[in-house]
């Protein structure tokens, strides 16, 4: 009988920790059910992991940045639901950028970029203006933008609202502005826009 005894406490124990384990496991899939963007994106020198529950007007962006053994983890409040990210270095120095696409809730769906430099193993955010604040493209704007990057540059592209248009059937075609990044003033500057038809 003395025998059997550790046998038996040995058993319990492997059946407490496997337990424990799987309720580990059960709790990270419903812990990754809440987080509706989940996107990796990698460099030559690094990877970044972003999660967001992104379902709210603010959300908390949480940013994994990975180098060799270094691994940095950074929270922030972003205005808006994520739509997608990618890195690139617009200014061609050679410290990559974090290009985050957001869009408002609700049926405006206005366009904004959440933007860090990846400099010296630090974050340094960058500003984005707002459309609503420049004259010269705000004319017609109701949202729904759409952001890329192509040839160093920000794309946005938005449709154009006619005084007559409701929210889900624009007429006025689609104006495509494009960004720089100004090292200096560490912000997205306009540097042209076209309107197409």
């Amino acid at each position: 009988m003395k025998k059997i005894i550790p046998y038996i406490l040995l058993v319990i124990v492997t059946f407490i920790a496997c337990n424990n384990e799987m309720k580990t496991e059960i709790e990270q899939i419903q812990e990754e059910k809440n987080i509706a963007f989940n996107k990796i994106l990698k460099d030559d020198n690094f990877s970044l992991k972003l999660f967001s529950e992104n379902n709210k007007s603010l959300n908390k962006l949480i940013i994994e940045f990975s180098s060799d053994s270094l691994l940095i983890k950074k929270d922030f409040v972003i205005e808006g639901i994520i739509s997608n990210a990618e890195i690139a270095d617009l200014d061609n120095n050679g410290d990559k950028e974090l290009y985050v696409y957001c869009n408002s809730v609700g049926s405006g769906s206005y366009g904004n970029v959440f933007s860090l430099r990846l400099k010296n193993k630090k974050f340094e955010q960058i500003s984005f203006p707002y459309t609503t604040m420049n004259d010269s493209i705000k004319n017609g704007y109701m949202g729904h933008d759409l952001f890329h990057i192509k040839d160093s540059l920000l794309i946005r592209v938005f449709p154009i609202y006619n005084k007559s248009d409701i929210n889900a059937k624009p007429t006025g075609g689609s104006r495509i502005v494009k960004y720089k990044l100004d090292n200096n003033s560490k912000s997205l500057v306009m540097l042209s826009f076209i309107d197409e038809k």
